[in-house]
Order: structure tokens, then C-alpha cells, then sequence
């Protein structure tokens, strides 16, 4: 109800650049498509959101805190698909470390969120490049250019001179130091040796390697 009177309200006052966060849910999807306005809001997705739901993450695993919370298969296979049409424009980290003395309070009582800097491209490489097809500009615009869109900010270019680059190996292993050293990381169990998780990147002209131990 409240996305549904921000439309509303934005429609009727012909706002010319509405700006949402957090779409989670497929009810929301259709209220973005179901738009009458001149200008179609921006619009950004969890990514945790579209890797787990309340279906697919074990009861005891790391990832149920979340601000707005998991949804069901059918919302994530929603979000998953408005971001191939264009109705949301980007994806959010939306980053939340704990440190290990907050990871032993009571779920109720931890700070919600994930930590997710070094896990968000491997991951969603995974689910939408190998598993469903997407090509990586399709998951690089998400990632890059609809979010500087959103951000009203200048899009990235690949020029002579630019630290906008990244050299990413979708079959490196990610070591546990890559993905964050924060105790609230999910899919924990994936970043061991007997087990990794592929998808790492080399290196990068935006950051030295000291931030991605943050």
C-alpha cells in the first residue's frame, strides 16, 4: 500500500524523476508495470533478493534479517524478471557488516542486513549469466550503468587514463577474505577450500586490494 499511494501521489503531481528503493516483492512489480505516468520511475532491487526467498534458504543460515525481508519463489522469479525487461534499473548491495561480539546477540536484537561487497558479482554471475543465460552486459548494466542512471550520475566508460575497470575470473576460487571479513556473510559454508565458490575478481582501478579485506 504505501509503493502503491507514492505512484499514486507521483502520477497525480507528474513527479518528473521518482526514484525507488527495494523493490522485493511481485506485487510490486506490477504496480512499477502497471505505470501511467510521462516518466517511468527508477527503480532498485536487493541482491540478496534475487538469490534467495523464503523456499530456497535453510532455516538456520545466514540471510534472514533482512530490511524489507525475503519473499517467496515467485517474488524473486518476478524481480529476476523485471530487471531483464528494464522495470527496475539497478541492483543495491545495501552492505551491512557485523562484526563477530554482534553476530552472537539474538537474531531479533542484531542490526538486519548482509554483508555483500565481494559477493555480489560471483554470485549473480552464477545465477543469472550461467544459469539463466544472461549475457554479461546484461548483468553490467544492472550492476553499473542502471545504477549511475538511477544515481544521476556519469556512466562509466572504458578509456585510455579511466580507474573504472575490473578484471573479473568466473572460474577463480573466492577466497573468504575477498567476500568480506564480516561474521554475517552468507553462503559461508561455499567460501572453504572443500567447497569454493567460483568467481573472483584480479584486480581492480577503483580500489586497492586492502579494501576488498574490509
Amino acid at each position: 500500500m504505501p509503493l502503491q499511494t507514492l505512484l499514486s501521489l507521483a502520477e497525480a503531481l507528474q513527479v518528473p524523476a521518482l526514484r525507488l528503493m527495494n523493490i522485493s516483492t511481485a506485487a510490486g512489480v506490477e504496480l512499477l508495470r502497471g505505470w501511467r505516468g510521462q516518466r517511468r520511475p527508477l527503480a532498485s532491487v536487493g541482491w540478496w533478493h534475487l538469490l534467495a526467498d523464503a523456499a530456497r534458504l535453510d532455516p538456520t543460515a545466514e540471510g534472514w534479517r533482512l530490511v524489507p525481508s525475503l519473499g517467496t519463489p515467485r517474488d524473486r522469479e518476478a524481480l529476476i524478471g523485471a530487471l531483464a525487461e528494464g522495470l527496475i534499473s539497478a541492483v543495491a548491495v545495501n552492505h551491512q557488516a557485523l562484526d563477530a561480539e554482534e553476530h552472537l546477540l539474538p537474531l531479533d536484537q542484531r542490526r538486519s542486513g548482509v554483508a555483500g561487497h565481494g559477493l555480489v558479482l560471483p554470485l549473480l554471475w552464477r545465477e543469472l549469466v550461467a544459469e539463466r543465460g544472461w549475457s554479461p552486459t546484461q548483468l553490467w548494466q544492472v550492476l553499473c550503468w542502471g545504477p549511475a542512471e538511477l544515481l544521476a550520475i556519469e556512466r562509466p566508460l572504458l578509456r585510455p587514463g579511466t580507474r573504472h575497470w575490473l578484471l573479473f575470473d568466473p572460474q577463480a576460487a573466492l577466497r573468504p577474505a575477498e567476500a568480506s571479513l564480516a561474521a554475517n556473510r552468507p553462503l559461508l559454508e561455499q567460501l572453504l577450500p572443500a567447497m569454493p565458490l567460483r568467481g573472483a575478481i584480479r584486480a581492480s582501478g577503483m580500489i586497492s586490494n586492502e579494501i576488498w579485506d574490509l
